[in-house]
């Protein structure tokens, strides 16, 4: 059974990007967009209309009751909030829009999702667990990691069940582009430039450092990460950092 993969839609925003190799389509289960409902007027570029399709909106209060009534009615799940300080960082100030008792056997029964990408909140490791443990999400989208302490597949296997027992999805982050200096696989001496293919800062992520993602040595990282991913019996990888290509675009433009 293939994994699960995942797009953020910045990349397919931009006019160059107006097809896809059918390979890469076929192994995509859902796309994620970027304010589907709290933006009106904004496009998208949807890749493929089989493919599950489920928001991220960050939304002004008066936009809250229209938008949770949007994404019901269109049947795409968002993760909806209107405060950045708590987006990311738990369960408990998500929105749990049409909370179900089902079992998700795949992405197009999924009704409800949390982005759980920030772990800093919690105090230690179990406590994170348990939070995730005592939710109803049916998908949920998490680091491999807490605070740089890999989990463990038996931890991965716990959280694949919903607090009203049954089964949900777990699915891994992973930046394809950007990678930081708590990673576990960063060297003490690496910096900007040192390696070559660690280029510059972040535009979103203040640790984060962008990388030249062609590069073999990063793509061997790359590789292992990923592996390391399916080891632990994720359910699939939620994949970011696609738009940074438009950084190295504006360096040496394309014709």
């Amino acid at each position: 059974e293939r994994d699960t993969l995942f797009d953020t839609l910045e990349d397919m925003r931009a006019k160059k990007i107006q097809t896809l190799s059918k390979d890469y389509v076929k192994s995509i289960d859902a796309e994620v967009v970027n304010n589907l409902f709290c933006s009106k007027g904004q496009k998208f570029s949807i890749i493929d209309e089989n493919i599950k399709l489920l928001s991220i909106d960050n939304c002004k209060e008066e936009e809250l009751d229209n938008t949770i009534k949007e994404s019901v009615s269109q049947k795409v799940p968002s993760y909806i909030f209107s405060s950045p300080r708590y987006a990311f960082k738990d369960t408990k100030n998500q929105l749990l829009i049409n909370e179900n008792a089902k079992n998700i056997e795949n992405l197009t029964q999924v009704q409800n999702t949390l982005f759980l990408l920030d772990s800093s909140r919690y105090k230690d490791k179990n406590s994170y667990l348990r939070d995730i443990s005592a939710s109803n999400f049916d998908m949920i989208v998490i680091s491999p990691f807490f605070r740089g302490q890999p989990l463990t597949k038996e931890e991965i296997n716990q959280l694949k069940f919903k607090k009203n027992g049954a089964q949900r999805k777990i699915i891994a982050a992973i930046n394809i582009s950007e990678t930081d200096p708590y990673k576990y696989y960063w060297r003490k001496e690496w910096k900007i430039g040192s390696p070559q293919w660690l280029k510059r800062r972040s535009f979103v992520d203040k640790e984060g450092i962008i990388v030249e993602y062609w590069s073999e040595e990063w793509q061997k990282i790359l590789s292992n990460y990923f592996k390391g991913i399916v080891d632990l019996e994720f359910d699939g990888a939620f994949i970011t950092g696609l738009d940074n290509y438009q950084y190295f675009e504006q360096q040496t433009p394309l014709e």
